[in-house]
């Protein structure tokens, strides 16, 4: 057995939130393997200790303000050129107003206490928003026990089960992770569809898919973003695609941005085509 403390400490005047920052420094014992750490030991240069503080200060008020929204990007069904679904995308807004993407502040609220706080606010409000909509939501997911019991309250109570899509990072820790098994089992009992995001970037167990239950595979950007000068990217997507028909699954390209492209992956045989060359993200759908 093993015991790990995370601390953090602040002058008595202070309006820092501590709990999270302890609670960054109890991760940080855990990615370095040390049995205790301060908040200001196991952050990088002196430099970044303000920044951070300024990232965690805006999450928090974020959250306390009800100023988590979600951006919603159309995912286009590759034959009818319709979209039938939409991912929803975190944004946070600043005591400025200004809206905030996910690439600043998530690594950081990963590390903190406040990243089940935030998908619980994505979740909530995609859901609601689409209870009166035809087309589906896919949301991105990191699941832990206060989340998965929220979204199973969520899910049992909105009546739009069978159109929510919840994705799942394709990497190795999800192979030996019993609570997530235990996730997309009752999910899917609900009627919602389990897609892995950015397929083809690691791992890639096909035989794992199949005892997640995995509806949807979305092909990785890497692999998309130069389809039309890499030979070897075309034949990775051709054989994913081709494999994940014959198992049963759907298919999105990801990082569609030409129009070239598009039709390259519609020649493949993708099933659902998503971009910025088709779709941007919008607050309001329209």
């Amino acid at each position: 057995m093993r015991l790990s403390i995370g601390a953090a400490m602040a002058s008595k005047n202070s309006q820092r939130p501590l709990l999270s920052m302890a609670s960054m420094a109890l991760n940080g014992t855990k990615r370095q393997t040390r049995s205790y750490a301060f908040y200001n030991d196991i952050s990088t240069p002196a430099k970044n200790l303000e920044k951070n503080h300024q990232i965690i200060e805006m999450i928090d008020r974020a959250i306390k303000e009800d100023k988590v929204y979600c951006y919603y990007q159309g995912i286009v069904n590759a034959k009818t050129g319709e979209i039938q679904r939409y991912e929803a995308l975190m944004r946070l807004e600043n005591e400025e107003g200004e809206v905030i993407s996910p690439v600043s502040f998530v690594d950081l609220a990963k590390r903190s206490r406040y990243y089940q706080k935030l998908t619980q606010k994505v979740v909530q409000e995609a859901v609601y928003t689409f209870l009166k909509r035809e087309e589906s939501v896919s949301i991105n997911l990191s699941i832990d026990d206060t989340t998965y019991a929220f979204i199973l309250d969520v899910l049992n109570n909105c009546g739009c089960a069978d159109r929510i899509i919840f994705e799942l990072l394709e990497t190795e820790e999800i192979e030996f992770n019993e609570r997530v098994l235990d996730f997309t089992a009752q999910v899917k009992k609900l009627g919602c569809k389990i897609a892995i995001d950015d397929f083809g970037s690691g791992y890639s167990n096909y035989a794992y898919l199949l005892k997640l239950g995995v509806d949807i595979l979305k092909i990785d950007a890497s692999l998309i973003k130069d389809l039309d000068t890499n030979e070897n990217s075309r034949l990775i997507v051709k054989s994913i695609i081709d494999i994940a028909h014959a198992l049963g699954m759907k298919t999105v390209a990801e990082h569609i941005h030409t129009k070239e492209i598009a039709e390259m992956v519609k020649e493949m045989g993708a099933d659902y085509l998503q971009g910025f060359y088709l779709h941007k993200p919008s607050r309001l759908l329209k």
